[in-house]
């Protein structure tokens, strides 16, 4: 069974500016830290970061109280930690940036559905241009695409088939055609509708 420990990084004259629990190795393990502390530990460099061990083979539970009492006990005493939590498993305390908080305000505002209602500026029109001209679907895409085209599936097309058995245009809607004028559903040249008679 693994026993836990809570261990400190301090600045090279010894001042705490990392609480943390963990077990093995942790403790000199610098990755997957937060760019704060990892901030400051390019500022000082990675051999002059102190690490003090503050109490040992302990339960991983008991880690995560203690670990909790020390941090709340450091910024009594005026210790500016880089913990964005008050420790132990959850996130209390934790305090989004301004920054953050504007990067998921501006995911949220977009997200459903992305971009709806709002256009496209030139600019970025020209760069979707630019990134898309050339690329040519797969022969296997188009195939697939083909295949679940609802318009090719034979039994929707029998439907659209039955739906349109027997009807007839308004008379109104058939002037537009023959004028050529473009509607949501048909759409002819004046010199071709010139030529297909009217239903009367």
């Amino acid at each position: 069974m693994s026993r836990f420990y809570t261990y400190l990084h301090c600045r090279p004259d010894g001042t705490p500016f990392y609480v943390g629990k963990g077990s093995g190795n942790r403790a000199y393990e610098f990755h997957r830290r937060s760019r704060h502390h990892n901030s400051i530990v390019a500022k000082h460099g990675r051999e002059n970061i102190v690490i003090k061990f503050t109490k040992t083979d302990l339960r991983e539970r008991e880690a995560f109280e203690l670990e909790k009492d020390q941090i709340e006990c450091l910024r009594e005493f005026g210790y500016e930690l880089c913990n964005h939590t008050n420790g132990g498993e959850g996130i209390a305390g934790f305090k989004a940036s301004l920054e953050l908080r504007q990067k998921l305000s501006t995911l949220r505002r977009g997200r459903v559905p992305w971009n709806k209602g709002v256009p496209c500026s030139i600019e970025t029109r020209a760069k979707l241009s630019a990134i898309n001209k050339g690329k040519q679907l797969s022969a296997e895409t188009r195939a697939k695409v083909s295949a679940n085209s609802a318009s090719r599936r034979p039994e929707v097309r029998a439907k659209l088939s039955l739906a349109g058995m027997g009807h007839i245009p308004p008379k109104e809607v058939r002037l537009k055609i023959s004028a050529g004028k473009k509607l949501g559903w048909a759409k002819r040249k004046a010199s071709v509708t010139k030529q297909l008679p009217l239903w009367e």
